[in-house]
């Protein structure tokens, strides 16, 4: 079943995928401290004792340093998700204006998508994908982009960004619940799976970075093929956008 909805003019969405990017790279450096600071604890923790033995976090600077560091990835990470988001709804929604046509989802949904069990681990990822196919200038401007073409199966880039943050996020998973048992031989090993977890995250951040900034590029790039050969012709079906 198909719904209808309206094609709105296109709005660069330059500014929300710059402040992504800056967003992702702030969180990259933070992961980067966080690796340092956790193999920091790791030492404190060999020298602590009887593995089996009860651990809290001390007063000591690395275990403050632990702290601070948790709780400024975890503010980095709440701004980055509603920029890239921001960012992301932006860039679906001027698809149509783009020329695109029958596209999979609503900007809504694109966006909803990370909210729903299950449903998060797969369809993100089919909308960033179908996001880059169809921002893919078709003209002289295609060149300058590798060529790329409209559902010409998933680029290297999209793919590895998102097996890598999934990956990470499940690191980061084992790291709470290891965590929970409160000995220092638990805390140990939550700590090497946060390093584990931020080195994915970090790297994950920079393949987020280029793909952000590829899309962007490629937006514009069409958008300014498009001025130059005037605007797309309406959809036949006036089905802009299609839903199950």
């Amino acid at each position: 079943m198909s719904q209808i909805f309206d094609q709105k003019p296109y709005a660069s969405g330059h500014l929300r995928a710059l402040l992504t990017i800056v967003l992702l790279a702030a969180g990259a450096a933070v992961g980067l401290l966080s690796m340092v600071v956790n193999a920091a604890l790791i030492g404190t923790l060999r020298s602590a004792g009887d593995p089996g033995a009860p651990y809290e976090l001390g007063e000591s600077l690395t275990e403050i340093m632990y702290v601070l560091i948790t709780l400024l990835q975890v503010a980095i990470y709440i701004a980055t998700a509603v920029a890239f988001l921001m960012w992301m709804h932006r860039a679906y929604r001027n698809l149509p204006a783009l020329g695109a046509r029958n596209l999979d989802t609503t900007p809504g949904w694109a966006v909803g998508y990370f909210f729903i069990p299950f449903a998060n681990l797969v369809k993100p990822f089919q909308v960033v994908r179908e996001i880059w196919h169809e921002s893919a200038p078709t003209g002289e401007a295609r060149e300058s982009f590798g060529g790329v073409s409209p559902r010409a199966g998933t680029p290297a880039l999209v793919g590895w960004w998102w097996a890598l943050w999934i990956i990470a996020n499940i690191a980061g998973r084992v790291s709470e619940r290891v965590d929970r048992a409160g000995t220092i031989e638990s805390m140990l090993i939550s700590t090497w799976a946060n390093i584990v977890s931020d080195g994915l995250f970090v790297i994950a951040a920079v393949l987020a970075i280029l793909v952000v900034k590829r899309i962007d590029e490629m937006q514009e790039a069409k958008f300014r093929e498009i001025g130059t050969q005037g605007p797309p012709p309406p959809p036949e079906s006036f089905e802009t956008y299609r839903t199950p």
